[in-house]
């Protein structure tokens, strides 16, 4: 019967620790990575509007920036979508995508006040510098934490599959 029980009572952990592994993944994988996939394009995105601005800035020039707005408005749309379908509570996601989205709707009414009033954009420029850097700054930190927090999982995990080794003798 103490055999029995131990051979049960493996089973049982295994069965455990897979499911925990199991749910973790599915955090990595449905949760995480499409969200870096989403910060790396809103990275890039930003970069090339902020080219866009500087070089309309620099040579007086007003340039269209539509295309490149309705690119990051989507991309963080996903991001609060993702979120938002998706069942785990994740504060630290919850929160850097919250300040995300709310640092780059302050850029967005700057944008707006710079190309509205063109004749006197000069104004802008240091709110403006204020408003993309806090953006930047926030979207490195997001990518940065996500990594951690991928790679934590990561390590996780293979504790876990070792661990479980170690209890079945593998």
């Amino acid at each position: 019967i103490t055999l029995t029980m131990m051979v049960l009572a493996v089973f049982a952990y295994g069965a455990w620790t897979f499911r925990k592994l199991e749910r973790r993944m599915e955090v990595v994988n449905n949760l995480y990575v499409p969200t870096m996939k989403a910060l790396n394009q809103i990275e890039s995105t930003f970069f090339l509007l902020e080219s866009d601005i500087d070089k309309s800035l620099h040579e007086g020039i007003l340039r269209p920036k539509d295309s490149l707005e309705s690119v990051l408005n989507s991309k963080l749309d996903f991001l609060n979508r993702t979120l938002r379908d998706y069942p785990q509570d994740d504060a630290m996601l919850r929160d850097g995508i919250n300040g995300l989205t709310q640092s780059y709707s302050a850029c967005e009414d700057v944008f707006v006040r710079v190309y509205q009033d063109w004749g006197n954009h000069s104004l802008y420029e240091s709110e403006l510098s204020q408003k993309r850097s806090d953006f930047r700054f926030r979207l490195k930190g997001l990518i940065q934490d996500l990594d951690r927090e991928t790679r934590l999982v990561s390590v996780g995990v293979q504790s876990d599959i070792s661990r479980l080794g170690i209890v079945t003798g593998k």
